[in-house]
């Protein structure tokens, strides 16, 4: 009975042994099984972030501007500072024109009496404006010129008859009419003193003299009140 009693107790031993050998082994396959997963799974999650991190755009992260001196090959200069505009200058005052022209700035073209001065005349039976000064002098006496200047008629013109224009600048001209010949033609420059021309009695005239104008700034003037 013993002996009996003894070999179960040591079957129930042997099968207890296996049965913890088997719980063990279990056990440690199911360790190694959550292990595996673990590592699986913390694999996974490492990729899924690194995925996302690739996957971000240079665009959605913060960029820094490289200066010249990052920047290899790129050279960058300074803004030179930029000079105020120059103010123009105020133009000079411009000075009043002169109601005749300077003294002295005209000589007579002839010396002789005085047969009509500068104003309201009677002349042949009716009232008329005396545009000049009338000198008498003899036939082919000759006219100089009261100042220099360019020649700008030469030529009959009318009751003036052969006439003489000189443009002597600064809004002055002078006539010289009725002249028997004429010296200079149009575009001669003349000096002051100059012969022109020679007195006549063309066009509308009583007898030989020197018919003589005054313009200044396109306004007749009294030419003795313009001659020394």
């Amino acid at each position: 009975m013993k002996q009996r009693m003894r070999s179960a107790w040591q079957l129930w031993r042997g099968q207890a042994r296996t049965a913890k050998l088997c719980l063990a082994l279990a056990a440690l396959s199911v360790a190694a099984a959550l292990l595996l997963s673990s590592g699986t799974l913390c694999y996974a999650v490492s990729s899924q972030d690194l995925v996302r991190e690739q996957a971000i755009t240079p665009a959605a992260q913060p960029t820094r501007q490289l200066t010249g001196a990052e920047s290899p090959g790129i050279q960058t200069t300074a803004a030179e500072p930029t000079e105020p505009a120059e103010t123009p200058p105020e133009p000079a005052p411009t000075e009043p024109q002169e109601d005749t022209p300077p003294a002295d700035a005209l000589i007579w073209p002839v010396t002789g009496r005085i047969t009509s001065p500068f104003g309201p005349r009677t002349i042949f039976g009716g009232e008329d404006f005396h545009r000049g000064l009338d000198i008498a002098v003899p036939l082919g006496t000759p006219i100089a010129a009261a100042a220099g200047g360019q020649v700008i008629w030469s030529g009959e013109k009318g009751s003036y008859g052969n006439l003489i224009q000189i443009d002597h600048g600064n809004g002055c001209v002078t006539y010289y009419a009725h002249c028997s010949a004429l010296q200079a033609a149009v575009g001669d420059w003349v000096a002051q003193g100059q012969t022109i021309a020679l007195v006549g009695s063309t066009g509308r005239s009583t007898g030989p003299h020197c018919h003589f104008e005054v313009l200044w700034q396109g306004e007749r003037l009294d030419p003795q009140n313009c001659l020394p």
